[in-house]
């Protein structure tokens, strides 16, 4: 009997952990899938949650923020009331209350007045024979100003070509614009001298600024 039970209890061997089913390459690799496959999930996460880039409009467009627009310096004349409105790089080099004279990117351009009594077109021979000879010879009238207006005042208006000495330098041709309106009890000239340049409207290379400070032009009481 004692035999017998010392075969039914037989004691265990040393104790075993059993192997892993995954060798130490396999592991790796499933560590590295579990990586690339979050990555991918990230991404597309990502993509989900950010914005959709704005499609510029083309049509039936609201109003566009721009660069804003610089308010134009006043001259006022205390004398007749009217005003000359001018923006850089004009600069104001002489005024007194009937006279204002600017100098420009070219040249020149000035405006006044005197009490009315005399035809725009007296006036306007009058401001070219007031020119002075020592800086100013061969004046001669090329054509009528077409439209020749200030403000919205109907006037008369020439453009005459010229030589212009200036002090200390070389003789070089020039274009002038007299330009001469009348309203109420006032007359207002406005002389424009810049380099002659054949290109350019009428050989006067500023042209369009001249034209915008005739448009812009208010007389008393605007």
């Amino acid at each position: 009997m004692a035999s017998g039970a010392q075969e039914w209890y037989r004691p265990a061997g040393p104790h075993q952990v059993p192997r892993s089913r995954l060798g130490g390459g396999r592991l790796v690799a499933v560590l590295l899938a579990v990586l690339v496959l979050g990555a991918i999930a990230w991404t597309v996460l990502g993509a989900l949650l950010t914005p959709p880039a704005a499609t510029p409009c083309t049509q039936r467009c609201g109003p566009m923020a721009g660069v804003p627009v610089p308010q134009p310096a006043r001259y006022h004349s205390s004398a007749y009331g009217f005003d000359v409105f001018y923006t850089d790089p004009w600069k104001v080099v002489q005024q007194d209350a009937k006279n204002v004279v600017f100098q420009t990117s070219n040249g020149q351009f000035e405006v006044s007045g005197q009490d009315a009594g005399k035809s725009d077109q007296q006036l306007v021979q009058e401001a070219v024979a007031s020119l002075p000879d020592s800086q100013f010879q061969s004046v001669t009238p090329v054509g009528s100003i077409r439209g020749a207006h200030l403000g919205f005042q109907s006037g008369a208006g020439v453009v005459f070509s010229a030589t212009f000495l200036p002090e200390g330098g070389r003789a070089v041709k020039a274009r002038i614009a007299v330009l001469v309106a009348t309203k109420g009890r006032a007359s207002v000239t406005a002389v424009g001298l810049d380099p002659w340049m054949p290109a350019a409207p009428n050989g006067i290379p500023e042209s369009s600024q001249f034209d915008a400070a005739l448009s812009q032009f208010q007389w008393a009481g605007q």
